[in-house]
């Protein structure tokens, strides 16, 4: 199946029939209406193929009346149409303590390469994410998307995949799927953070996650956290583990989720009171809800506890960290999304998981200290 756009294939048609001498030098070519019933198509890509038509020369557009055939034509057809400007959509789920350096990386690469770049969020609504692909699906040359977190993955992507339109997936991996990934090396940047406290004497260390089936990205923190235990003959704990977090996930924040999952967390530091010398929170807003909980039980054995997790942000004007964490490399991730969807436009490569390692950000009062 034919992986171009389906604005470039009106226009390759039409460059032919004009090359052609189906239509001749001032004879009027049919109108966006027409393309629309002919082709199938919404009214945005018949006119894309027809600004493209006039921007490469073979066609004028006249308002009100429509486009007509130039009487002098380009030396030959643009193989390529290289000189046109490529439309990259980026369907991202959000972009809050993650997302926010990596969609900087990528506006300002596409940006550079001359091409335009349209974003949108779905707020982690599968129904929203169909709904951006099938409306883009024939405008945009490329994909990026960071998938909503769901146990099964939007038919639209595979839609994408299988009419080979360039697609790169960030911060997700959909098993299955023959698709370029980039995301984090979340198990060894795990095995980092766990180890690091195993280091420091903590041997009895918690574990609260989202459903643990949300996303490969939570699966492979599961399993990072459980290699460092295991690597350093500690046998994990079932009791230590609460992985149903609901309210960080973003469709499911409602104010009853996060009500029901601080009496979850409350009831889970109470069982092991004494029984933990660290948590590792899978992302920060877990993190963050721990610590109301903590707040809210106001005990002082379980203030001992250390906390880590994921993401935890940090300010240029106040530029220290509460919490050892993993900073994951979004600039890293977003570049290489961008070098790998434009390697595409000129050939197909292989599916590969590009994974990219976490920095290990140290809690300290002075500075900021990286371990890479």
């Amino acid at each position: 199946m034919n992986s171009m756009p389906i604005y470039k294939q009106i226009y390759d048609d039409l460059v032919e029939l004009i090359e052609n001498g189906n239509y001749q030098p001032n004879e009027q070519i049919p109108s966006e209406k027409d393309l629309c019933g002919q082709y199938k198509v919404s009214r945005i890509t018949a006119k894309k193929a027809l600004d493209l038509l006039a921007s490469e020369g073979y066609i004028e557009r006249k308002p009100g009346k429509g486009s007509f055939v130039k009487s002098q034509q380009p030396v030959k057809k643009s193989e390529d149409t290289s000189s046109s400007k490529r439309m990259i959509a980026c369907i991202l789920t959000e972009f809050c303590h993650f997302g926010n350096e990596m969609l900087h990386v990528i506006e300002s690469e596409v940006s550079g390469r001359g091409d335009h770049l349209i974003l949108k969020t779905t707020h982690g609504k599968t129904e929203l994410e169909k709904q951006y692909i099938e409306d883009l699906m024939d405008e945009a040359d490329g994909f990026i998307i960071m998938p909503v977190q769901n146990q099964y993955f939007n038919e639209e992507i595979l839609k994408l995949v299988v009419r080979k339109v360039p697609l790169i997936l960030v911060d997700r991996i959909l098993k299955g799927i023959p698709t370029v990934s980039v995301c984090t090396n979340n198990v060894t940047s795990t095995d980092k953070l766990i180890s690091l406290l195993i280091d420091q004497g903590k041997k009895r260390i918690g574990i609260i996650t989202p459903d643990e089936k949300s996303t490969t990205s939570v699966e492979d923190r599961i399993t990072g956290y459980e290699n460092a235990l295991l690597k350093n003959n500690l046998v994990p704990d079932k009791k230590l583990k609460l992985t149903n977090i609901m309210s960080t996930i973003p469709q499911n924040d409602t104010e009853k989720n996060i009500v029901n999952d601080l009496q979850n967390i409350k009831q889970y530091l109470l069982k092991n009171k004494g029984k933990m010398d660290a948590i590792f929170a899978a992302e920060y807003n877990i993190l963050l809800l721990v610590e109301q909980a903590l707040q809210e039980l106001s005990d002082e054995m379980l203030n001992s506890i250390e906390l880590v997790c994921y993401d935890a942000p940090d300010s240029k004007f106040y530029p220290k960290h509460q919490y050892t964490h993993i900073h994951q490399n979004e600039k890293k991730i977003g570049s290489i999304a961008v070098e790998k969807l434009y390697e595409m436009f000129g050939e197909p490569i292989p599916p590969q998981e590009i994974l990219v390692d976490g920095n290990l950000i140290l809690k300290d009062h002075e500075n900021i200290k990286q371990e890479f």
